[in-house]
Order: C-alpha cells, then structure tokens, then sequence
C-alpha cells in the first residue's frame, strides 16, 4: 500500500499528463482503495461472531447485517469491484504506452 501512495505521489509531482499517466494514476487510486478495503475487512473478519453467518449443507450460505461494521465487512467480500477496474485502467496505460513506442 505504501509504495502505491508513493507512486501516486510521484505522478502528481511529476505532473504527468501524456497518453497513459492519467489511466495509470487512475489504477493506482483504484489499487489503494482496494487495498484499504481488503485490510479493513480482514481487520473485521476477527470481530464477526460465526453466528451471524448462516450455513447450509457446510458451506456459509448467507451473512446477518447487524451494524455499519458488518456491512463495511459484507462489502468487502466485494473487493472485485475496485480490482476489476484498476486492472483494466492499468491495460489502457500499458496498450497506449505501448502504442507510443
């Protein structure tokens, strides 16, 4: 995380603004929140008592929402919808990087 922050800082002080920085700049905002969201729902994980989660056949099958913390938990079991677009604006960097050579 923290050498996403230093990346993210060195784009804005070198202002950057030919073909890919600003696509490159939005993948790394994109990797640091994922990243915040993933470290705080493993931080949550320890506090989630097994009783909220409802089981069926072994498998966890549905989750009970008691509190603003169980739904920052529940949401980021969703991590994929801050990974998917920082992957994809981390291609467009790279396909016009590329193009440029």
């Amino acid at each position: 995380m923290s050498g996403m922050v230093y990346l993210l800082i060195s784009t804005w002080r070198e202002r950057h603004s030919d073909s890919g920085w600003p696509q490159f700049t939005a993948f790394l905002i994109f990797i640091l929140l994922w990243n915040l969201l993933t470290f705080s729902g493993h931080w949550l994980a320890e506090y989630i008592p097994p009783s909220q989660f409802q089981n069926h056949a072994g498998h966890h099958t549905a989750f009970t929402i008691h509190s603003s913390a169980d739904m920052l938990f529940y949401l980021s079991r969703l991590d994929h919808l801050l990974l998917l677009p920082a992957l994809y604006f981390l291609f467009l960097a790279l396909r016009k990087w590329r193009r440029q050579s």
